[in-house]
């Protein structure tokens, strides 16, 4: 007997004489009684969960989107604590101006 399901189908439905004239109607009926069935219970939960995960997907796009556009704007806001920092700090604090002034151009970049 070979290992396709259709042809097993065939094979024990020729046996039982499901093929003949008369029973075809209702074999194929009955078919297609399990290929709905099999729809029911494998393939339409499958296609509700894929659009669950596209919901899902959506939701996390947005979020991420939103979390970016928050950061920047942080971003935005140290550099201008930074930038008032920088212009109060006078002559003799050199290497703290050198440091703030690194950091506000890693920053810039951040925004580039």
């Amino acid at each position: 007997m070979s290992d396709d399901l259709l042809d097993r189908l065939l094979t024990l439905a020729d046996r039982d004489n499901s093929l003949s004239a008369a029973s075809l109607p209702e074999f194929s009926r009955g078919l297609r009684e399990r290929a709905r069935l099999v729809l029911d219970e494998r393939v339409r939960p499958l296609e509700q969960r894929v659009a669950d995960l596209e919901r899902e997907l959506a939701a996390q796009s947005e979020a991420v989107a939103r979390l970016r556009s928050d950061r920047q704007e942080l971003v935005r806001r140290v550099l201008g604590h930074l930038d008032e920092i920088a212009d109060g700090l006078g002559w003799g604090a050199r290497r703290a101006r050198e440091t703030l002034a690194t950091l506000i151009v890693a920053l810039r970049k951040e925004l580039a």
